[in-house]
């Protein structure tokens, strides 16, 4: 990075570097990990911020931003670089992160955080929640499932109930048309049983 100075007579001033652990909101909603690194309060503006994993350099996941910030108030620099991880290697309590800042002549920062710390919620906690979301994925679907069943039987009763209607009526019919008489009750409800019983 080009060394930059909006401002003539100011001193060399080494950055405070600190890094900041993933939320919980986004290792339950979204299973990723998020650590964040900012060197803020530095001058002149020739740094570079560099993410470790047990001590080995980490390019995949990474994303620093372009340039530097500058405040005119504090009269300073600022840079953040973000690096994404899996939750897996998250709550890996023998990963280390080191957020490595090579500063102006050559000055080298570290700052490092263990897999696990700092978010407030345990690998524990968050496989509880996991297996929270899936025991309601499963009540809900066994309820689901009972309101169909619920459903069906319904819908079948109906079918029955038309149906012994319908075959009431035709047996009525044919009576009527064999006796050539309106009163068929006797013979209707001898019928009735007859087909309700073959139907349930």
């Amino acid at each position: 990075m080009l060394l930059s100075f909006p401002e003539v007579g100011l001193n060399i001033t080494s950055p405070k570097v600190a890094i900041f652990p993933p939320s919980k909101q986004e290792i339950k909603e979204k299973g990723k990990a998020t650590l964040v690194c900012l060197a803020r309060d530095f001058y002149p503006d020739h740094i570079k911020l560099v993410w470790q994993v047990n001590d080995a350099d980490m390019e995949d996941g990474v994303r620093t931003d372009e340039f530097s910030t500058w405040d005119n108030t504090s009269k300073s620099y600022s840079l953040t670089s973000r690096l994404r991880i899996s939750t897996q290697e998250w709550f890996n309590s023998k990963n280390s992160f080191r957020c490595a800042v090579k500063f102006h002549l050559d000055e080298i920062q570290y700052e490092v955080i263990r897999g696990g710390d700092g978010c407030g919620i345990t690998e524990e906690s968050y496989m509880r929640s996991g297996n929270s979301t899936k025991l309601t994925y499963l009540v809900l679907l066994w309820k689901a499932m009972l309101y169909a069943l619920l459903v069906s039987a319904l819908v079948w009763r109906v079918k029955v109930s038309w149906l012994a209607g319908f075959c009431l009526s035709w047996q009525n019919q044919r009576f009527k048309d064999a006796t050539g008489t309106l009163d068929a009750e006797n013979a209707s409800n001898e019928q009735r049983s007859t087909i309700l019983s073959f139907l349930l």
